[in-house]
């Protein structure tokens, strides 16, 4: 799994392969996931997390991940690199990484807030699936 670009976005995981996903990961990219349906654990630096619907989490560049039962949940991933981000923004996500946090449960008009969001980005920068024209796959780096 990698952005197919400097941003992407996809909802479910069904087709993503699970095995290939079930092993320990150290992405080189931004991994942000919104939990809309089911329930798992998912390691980021050696710490699980659970996660229901609700929680949203966050896998920095270079941090180590390991799905859960990734068949028992299902979520809305946005996937994007560090030189995606201007200047200001990566000096606030870096800020943040000293926190060490990578998942909240959120709820109410944080959820609803982040869950547009989230949407807005799949909608803007998912890729087509295989019966899309040929042009479409080629932008997202797929065939």
């Amino acid at each position: 799994m990698r952005p197919r670009s400097k941003f992407s976005a996809w909802t479910p995981f069904a087709s993503t392969g699970k095995r290939r996903v079930r092993r320990p990961q150290r992405p080189q990219f931004h991994l942000l996931a919104l939990v809309t349906e089911g329930s798992a654990l998912h390691t980021i630096d050696f710490v699980n997390y659970a996660v229901s619907p609700g929680t949203v989490f966050w896998v920095r560049p270079g941090q180590v991940q390991q799905w859960g039962r990734i068949q028992d949940f299902e979520a809305t991933v946005v996937l994007f690199t560090p030189s995606s981000l201007d200047a200001a923004s990566q000096q606030l996500l870096d800020g943040n990484f000293r926190s060490r946090q990578a998942a909240w449960q959120l709820s109410g008009e944080n959820l609803e807030t982040i869950s547009t969001g989230m949407k807005h980005l799949n909608l803007n920068y998912a890729c087509p699936d295989t019966s899309a024209p040929p042009f479409a796959r080629r932008f997202c780096g797929t065939r």
